[in-house]
């Protein structure tokens, strides 16, 4: 988790579902980027979030009235109130990260297809986000890896075929 942050608020129930909503959102305007509905099918009711990186420069405090402020935003009045708030920031865990993973990677490192050479040759394939030149890193790269894979392993067993 190193650079990132979790945030869960904790509800007596889940009340956005008793308006249709989902409890999933993405945003760009909050700390929390992305929010999921955690609850279990039947008790309290939990919204997990992963709050920004500048969470650093604001201080545990100020982050969970702006998540709070977000929630009922999102959700209605009724998301102020939480039963509790739970926060922890992984970035500031010396046994989990280092002062590099403040900022999350943007840009990866593009491995490429390793080379295969002796009786391996032609018989394996690699597949990964990291092997692809164009998204590596990105789910994009993994998917773009993957069907790179199968059209080589098609094309193998039509020559042998």
């Amino acid at each position: 988790m190193t650079g990132q942050a979790k945030v869960v608020a904790v509800y007596d129930r889940p009340f956005w579902r008793e308006t249709g909503l989902s409890g999933y959102e993405l945003s760009t305007v909050g700390p929390l980027e992305e929010i999921f509905d955690a609850s279990p099918n039947k008790g309290p009711g939990a919204l997990f979030g992963m709050p920004a990186e500048v969470r650093k420069k604001m201080g545990q405090d100020k982050i969970l009235k702006l998540v709070s402020n977000q929630l009922v935003k999102l959700f209605g009045s009724e998301a102020k109130n939480l039963r509790a708030i739970f926060y922890k920031d992984w970035s500031s865990d010396s046994e989990t990260a280092v002062e590099e993973d403040y900022s999350p990677l943007r840009n990866y490192q593009s491995y490429g297809q390793p080379s295969v050479e002796g009786v391996w040759e032609k018989k394996l394939i690699f597949a990964g986000t990291e092997t692809n030149s164009q998204s590596s890193g990105h789910l994009e790269g993994a998917l773009q890896s993957a069907e790179q894979a199968v059209f080589e392993i098609i094309n193998l067993n039509k020559k042998h075929l």
